[in-house]
């Protein structure tokens, strides 16, 4: 198990590879990024009441996960979600769920429309220019 994200791709430098060449699977947890990954949370927005980032401890985790470019990559994922009528999570998740290394992967549901949600990740395809753009907006 390891964090991975859109957000956090550094295990693709040297864990990633590692598990493709010995052809073990890796479960990576947080794959939206502690809920940024939804959409929800831009920067310099006020976050609501009713979601995991008000609580002190919980926020101060997200912000190890911001990244500066990470409206720019919310952009590009809400593009190829319109054109797949998908929302921004199940792309980010079906990202995910793309690469190689990756056998499943953690997600934690607050409420039970998140996990019918996330679970339509299962139905994103995307094609190569699609998952290319997201790659660029998001440097490893």
């Amino acid at each position: 198990q390891m964090e991975y994200s859109i957000l956090k791709r550094e295990p693709e430098k040297y864990v990633m590879p590692m598990a493709e060449k010995y052809g073990f699977g890796l479960l990576p947890w947080s794959p939206l990024a502690g809920g940024i990954l939804t959409g929800k949370y831009r920067q310099q927005q006020t976050t609501p009441d009713d979601s995991r980032h008000a609580f002190k401890d919980w926020r101060e985790w997200a912000q190890g996960m911001e990244r500066p470019y990470q409206d720019a990559v919310l952009d590009v994922l809400a593009a190829v979600a319109a054109e797949k009528e998908a929302t921004i999570s199940q792309v980010a998740l079906a990202w995910t769920l793309r690469q190689k290394a990756v056998a499943a992967t953690i997600i934690g549901p607050r409420t039970m429309a998140q996990y019918e949600d996330n679970f339509g990740a299962l139905a994103v395809e995307m094609s190569e220019a699609e998952y290319g753009r997201i790659n660029e907006a998001a440097p490893v």
